[in-house]
């Protein structure tokens, strides 16, 4: 091999590796078992506890094109889990997540924008309780490569807050926060 043609091949690998759009794009499906969903609320204004959602799903399509990417999320509300069942239930009832009238927590970009080596802007509509409310934040691309059965995967997390009133969730705002943290964290296979 001509030192051209090792210097281009260099090149060409570089520019695959450095780029996790470019080696990665496609449709993605959550691996679930690497996967986690939890909020952080405080109580009484004294300290903060935390919860999860054990049941949701993605749609999501990375492309070559940032622009051209597609996430979509879905959470069963009624999967909230904080590891006291007379406190989840309580969640689920009308005064917190209404989960019978209100299955589904979904989220659907409308704009995907890279802002760094592994960052990319997210702007789309949250809807929970019925309303729909825009969010912006920024997913971290955490790595990619091969997994356990040469599958491609991915993984990235955010971080970001929302305000319960935003949504219509006003109980016990004077006990617990308005502002709940939510962080997402996703491991995706390839299809």
């Amino acid at each position: 091999m001509t030192m051209k043609k090792t210097i281009l091949a260099f090149l060409g690998s570089a520019l695959l590796f450095a780029s996790p759009l470019l080696h990665g794009a496609g449709s993605y499906e959550l691996d679930n078992v690497h996967s986690s969903v939890i909020f952080k609320i405080k109580h009484n204004d004294l300290s903060y506890y935390f919860g999860r959602f054990n049941d949701y799903s993605a749609d999501i399509r990375w492309a070559e094109d940032p622009a051209d990417s597609r996430f979509r999320f879905t959470i069963q509300a009624a999967s909230v889990d904080t590891h006291n069942e007379r406190r989840d239930n309580h969640l689920r009832s009308n005064d917190f997540f209404s989960a019978r009238q209100h299955p589904e927590i979904q989220f659907a970009s409308r704009e995907v924008k890279k802002t760094g080596d592994n960052t990319y802007e997210i702007t789309g509509d949250l809807t929970l309780l019925g309303e729909t409310k825009p969010i912006t934040f920024t997913w971290k691309e955490t790595g990619a490569g091969e997994g356990p059965r040469g599958d491609h995967r991915r993984g990235g997390i955010t971080t970001f807050t929302i305000k319960r009133s935003d949504f219509g969730m006003n109980y016990m705002l004077n006990r617990l926060s308005d502002e709940v943290e939510m962080t997402v964290s996703l491991q995706m296979i390839r299809q």
